[in-house]
């Protein structure tokens, strides 16, 4: 067998391996009810705080139940390139297509829900100990009742943290900042309403540091740019909802169930979740860099957002809410702000690749790359010698092609997420096929070189038990302002997992937030 036959047969024996480990878990029965299985969906990656908690919850629902009902999470749920994916996660659990969604506050404006918008006014939570007080209050009944007007029940909020913006070409420090720039945004109406107060337009496109001015982000999103630490928009509060035709199916016994894991996923999130001040110190430690905005400049961001206040007050509940929050932050002591001393100071140069970095956080971040199936296919081809000894004949490709490139490229297309995080690697299928599937790792970075290595355990490397332990990407890597590029790979000597990722990671891996 030539060599290229080889390759393709490596291919093919790790098409079947993926497509034998990529199978729905069973569900777990237990007592005498039939075993449930809710399918739970996101926008976000795993290992994202929403993501956690949606598997906290699981974790709850299991062990409460007994393992008679499985909640099943679905990732990425919104796409990648679509816009309101907050939104579309919101639209499958309200027809159905989900039985339940842990969805950001934010999105539910757009939808017509107005109960929860008190928790997205301008300058209002702004520290850890805030949210975690109103999340866990009487006022979260109210807000979440808003949510059967579109056919969803509301368990529980679950905090995350807290929200600012980030300036691409420096801090957006007072509203002439703002002033005619664009701001990458998730789809909210009254996020829009806010940074429009202060004079940007919003867009929830990819990031794209040539026709926008920064981001609205969170320190453990690892956003670009340069944060103003002292003023905080607002925070990101998760909603734990459910279809409210599939709630009302349940028993009385498995509503409650369901409520009583809500309530510990809750009390879990306010206890374990990242507080702004850590994420802080570890955004800085990785290269980050927060500035403070003087008495002059917030007093200018509190006038410009007067009129969203206006428009929200006008919704009685919301007038409402806004009132017993801020009661509630009279009654609080202010909380120091601090700023790591890494990120005090001017910023540092970037340290190039080849200029010596060994560090392996130097390219810590989560990143992303899509392949269509048929784009994978011609990438393939496109390796397939034309000329030569091993160059194949048109009936010979024509095969390969067919039987062999087309299947493994459909199995293998669809947005892959990547991970890096001082030295550990998570990669995993968002869409596609092998949707949950995760072929994880350590990685070394020796100058402008990073070396990847799969997993020795199988349960965390499941591409394939002979790759185990195995060099998978051997390339040279570049960091640039939309993301990692890696080139320049090195190949096994015979066909095998490099020969694979060679072409897998030679799409820029976009940095997300």
């Amino acid at each position: 067998m030539s060599r290229l036959m080889r390759l393709f047969a490596t291919m093919l024996a790790l098409a079947f391996v993926a497509g034998a480990c990529s199978s729905n878990p069973a569900s777990k029965a237990g007592g005498a009810e039939p075993p449930i299985i809710l399918k739970m969906g996101t926008n976000d990656s795993p290992d994202r705080p929403a993501s956690d908690q949606i598997e906290e919850f699981a974790a709850r629902v299991a062990e409460l139940s007994d393992g008679v009902i499985t909640v099943e999470p679905v990732w990425r749920v919104g796409g990648t390139d679509s816009p309101n994916w907050d939104q579309a996660v919101a639209r499958q659990v309200v027809n159905g297509e989900l039985d339940m969604g842990n969805i950001p506050s934010r999105a539910f404006d757009v939808l017509g829900v107005t109960s929860l918008r008190a928790l997205n006014a301008p300058f209002l939570i702004t520290t850890d100990e805030l949210l975690d007080e109103v999340v866990a209050s009487e006022m979260a009944d109210d807000m979440l009742v808003g949510l059967e007007e579109i056919g969803l029940v509301g368990l529980a909020l679950l905090p995350e943290g807290l929200r600012r913006t980030f300036g691409y070409d420096g801090a957006l420090v007072g509203p002439e900042d703002y002033d005619g720039g664009v701001i990458r945004a998730p789809a909210s109406a009254t996020t829009a309403a806010v940074l429009e107060a202060l004079g940007a337009t919003t867009v929830d496109d990819e990031i794209d540091p040539d026709s926008q001015i920064g981001m609205e982000s969170a320190y453990v999103w690892d956003p670009l740019g340069t944060a103003t630490g002292n003023v905080v928009l607002f925070p990101k509060v998760n909603v734990l909802v459910m279809n409210e035709g599939v709630f009302a199916h349940l028993t009385e016994s498995q509503k409650e169930l369901l409520e009583q894991a809500a309530l510990e996923t809750l009390d879990w999130s306010v206890e374990s979740r990242v507080r702004d001040t850590a994420a802080a110190e570890e955004w800085c430690a990785n290269g980050g860099r927060v500035v403070t905005a003087d008495g002059e400049a917030i007093t200018a961001l509190q006038r410009a957002v007067e009129p969203v206040y206006e428009d929200l007050r006008a919704d009685q509940l919301t007038a409402r809410l806004i009132d017993q929050i801020q009661e509630v932050k009279k009654s609080m002591s202010v909380s120091e702000l601090f700023i790591p001393e890494a990120c005090t100071g001017e910023p540092d140069d970037p340290d190039p690749a080849g200029q010596g970095v060994d560090d392996p956080s130097v390219v810590n971040g989560s990143y992303r790359f899509e392949w269509g199936a048929d784009e994978l296919a011609d990438a393939w081809v496109g390796r397939i010698p034309t000329e030569g000894p091993d160059a194949p004949d048109p009936e010979a490709l024509r095969e390969i092609v067919e039987e062999i490139i087309r299947p493994v490229s459909a199995d293998n297309a669809g947005v892959v997420s990547v991970i890096f995080n001082d030295g550990h690697y998570e990669q995993s299928w968002e869409t596609g096929s092998l949707t949950g599937y995760n072929c994880n790792g350590t990685y070394t970075i020796s100058g402008d070189r990073i070396t990847m290595n799969a997993s020795a355990d199988p349960a965390e490397y499941q591409c394939g038990n002979e790759d185990l332990g195995a060099v998978v990407v051997d390339a040279a890597w570049e960091l640039t302002e939309h993301g990692l590029l890696l080139s320049d790979f090195v190949l096994s000597e015979e066909p095998g997992v490099t020969w694979f990722t060679e072409v897998h990671f030679s799409k820029p891996l976009s940095k997300v937030d």
